[in-house]
Parts: C-alpha cells; structure tokens; sequence
C-alpha cells in the first residue's frame, strides 16, 4: 500500500475514533488548498503528502488529547504477546531490553532500531529475533546491553552501584521463577 493511502487510511480512522461527522471533516478539508485547481480540497485523495501528513497530525493530536488514541511507537500488544508460548521472554522483558537497545543503537527511526536488535539477537545468541528469545536467555542479553551501555557512558561509582543493584534484582527474579517452576532451562 503506497504511503499516502496509508495515511488516508489512517486520516479515516482518526476521524471515525473522534466521531466527526461530515460536515465537521469536510470543514476541515477546506482549509486545504489543491494545488492544480488551487481551490479548496473537497476529499483527502486531493491533497499533497505533505498536507495528508499534515491533517493526520492534527487529528492524532485531537484523539491523543481526547484519551481516545495511543500513537503506535507506544502501543503495546498485549494480546498478541498474551497468546505466546511461556518459553518465550515476557512482554516486560522484551520493554526492559527495547530500553536498553534505545540507549546503544545508533539507527534513527523505530523501525530500523528493531530491525537491528533483531540481527544483533541473531548474531550473537542464534535466535530469530527479540519475539523469539527465551526467557531464560534474557540476562545473557541484558548482560551483554548493560556492558555496551557502560562502554558508551563512563559510570560514577554510585551509578555503577545503582545500575548493578537493578541488574541483580532482575537476575533474582528469573533466579527465583525457576525456582518455583515458572522458566524452564
């Protein structure tokens, strides 16, 4: 699908989640001029990327502010990751190394971040990726981003300590899910 029916298809979400009606969207349309006929737009197919992009802004911003519309780099998905096998990290496990990642990677949008993690998993612990790493491989991947996290940012000792003291916390929890049966090694 081209990007600008995706954002037109987008636009028509946004406006169905916000309830606008016709003649409120049609307004709103108006204040968009088309180029070639240089008169007021009359449907989103008239209107430049740019003003798609502009129109999808304003609306995301309207349904953002309206509690009725999360943007997508912060929308996690719960059900999907819900219905997982239990051999596979968890879905705050997976946001603990996300985190972790944002803090080393050197790629400028989400998507190629992603995309970058997943070949690093690959590269250096031989899974398929984040969605695919088990639970009890975490730490070893936690352990290997905290050290590229130090190499970038010198530490205080009281940063060191504080950072350690968080790592070992999460090391006792996964030590203490296999304890009780929960993470199988």
């Amino acid at each position: 699908m081209p990007d600008e029916a995706k954002l037109i298809q987008l636009i028509h979400t946004l406006r169905s989640k916000l309830g606008l009606d016709d003649e409120t969207y049609r307004a709103m349309l108006a204040g968009y001029m088309v180029a070639q006929t240089r008169r007021p737009a009359e449907s989103s197919k008239n209107l430049s990327y740019r003003q798609l992009q502009d129109l999808c802004k304003t609306l995301t911003d309207r349904a953002v502010a309206a509690g009725i519309w999360t943007p997508w780099q912060a929308r996690v998905d719960r059900d999907r990751l819900a219905s997982r096998p239990t051999i596979f990290a968890t879905d705050s496990q997976l946001a603990m190394l996300e985190g972790m990642w944002a803090l080393v990677s050197r790629q400028p949008d989400q998507e190629s971040r992603e995309r970058a993690f997943d070949r690093f998993i690959h590269r250096r612990f031989h899974y398929g990726g984040l969605r695919m790493l088990p639970r009890h491989e975490v730490y070893k991947v936690a352990h290997a981003l905290h050290a590229m996290i130090e190499q970038l940012t010198p530490l205080t000792d009281e940063e060191r300590a504080e950072q350690e003291a968080a790592l070992e916390s999460a090391m006792e929890l996964i030590r203490e899910s296999r304890r009780k049966g929960k993470v199988r090694t």
